[in-house]
């Protein structure tokens, strides 16, 4: 199911799909003033980021759910990829 969403998205919105993948966000703009909004909103996520890494111990081909949460931090938003995938050729 989630391989024929994200084969969908890819299709349609290519780059919102690809910046949802990689655990980035999307922001279309028309005009020079929409495009500023969304640079200073980017800009307040600049130093408050904690970068984190995963390595599966038995890569299986295909593609898997990521799910992040931080325990006991209600006050905290968590955002990251939702999904990755392992090629045959990566094993």
């Amino acid at each position: 199911m989630a391989f024929l969403a994200v084969h969908d998205g890819l299709r349609s919105e290519t780059a919102k799909s690809i910046a949802k993948l990689s655990g980035g966000e999307f922001f279309g703009f028309e005009d020079a003033a929409e495009l500023e909004r969304d640079l200073v909103r980017v800009s307040h996520d600049v130093p408050n980021f904690c970068l984190l890494s995963f390595q599966p111990t038995d890569p299986v081909a295909g593609m898997h759910v990521l799910q992040l949460a931080i325990k006991k931090r209600p006050d905290l938003r968590v955002k990251g990829r939702t999904a990755y995938w392992i090629d045959d050729d990566s094993r």
